[in-house]
């Protein structure tokens, strides 16, 4: 019974050290152990310590001051202000007020088959993209859910791999 208590100890006492050292940032923001459980609870998966950027509006992430890594549930962190500058964009070309980088200008234009003009732009859960004020819209199909939050070799692999190759429209 002693050494069923000790191990018991040992590993609460490991996951405790583990729950606290986790940091996640999202937006700018240092999410609480509460808050990362609940995420996690959502998505089905732990999610790795980084610093992330999120847009709640059509479900894009990626790691902060990068591009967008793929496409998950919109609306999983609410109240959560997503900066223009946080994928370190520096094209005039915004979707929902995040400007993008140049890599992923070219991943839209070759997914729309259309020039992006400088401008702000809305995007939804479903790949719609236009023009703000503007009728006409556009498909644009990210990676879906490809283990969100978690900045993986993988992640940063298949998007690179994306950009550069699968880009032609279907």
């Amino acid at each position: 019974m002693i050494i069923f208590k000790r191990v018991f100890f040992i590993f609460f006492c490991l996951l405790s050290f583990y729950s606290v050292s986790k940091e996640i940032v999202i937006n700018q923001k240092v999410l609480s152990a509460q808050q990362i459980e609940q995420l996690e609870m959502k998505l089905g998966y732990d999610i790795q310590s980084g610093h992330y950027w999120y847009d709640a509006e059509s479900g894009l992430w990626g790691i902060a001051n990068g591009p967008a890594l793929g496409q998950t549930q919109k609306g999983l962190i609410k109240n959560s202000k997503l900066a223009a500058k946080a994928s370190n964009g520096g094209s005039g070309v915004f979707i929902n007020g995040r400007e993008l980088c140049a890599q992923e200008i070219v991943f839209c234009q070759q997914q729309t088959e259309h020039v992006l003009a400088k401008g702000h732009y809305r995007l939804n859960e479903s790949g719609q993209l236009g023009l703000i004020n503007h009728a006409t819209e556009l498909v644009v199909r990210y990676p879906k859910n490809h283990r969100a939050f978690c900045h993986s070799k993988s992640n940063i692999a298949l998007h690179n791999h994306t950009i550069k190759t699968d880009l032609m429209l279907s």
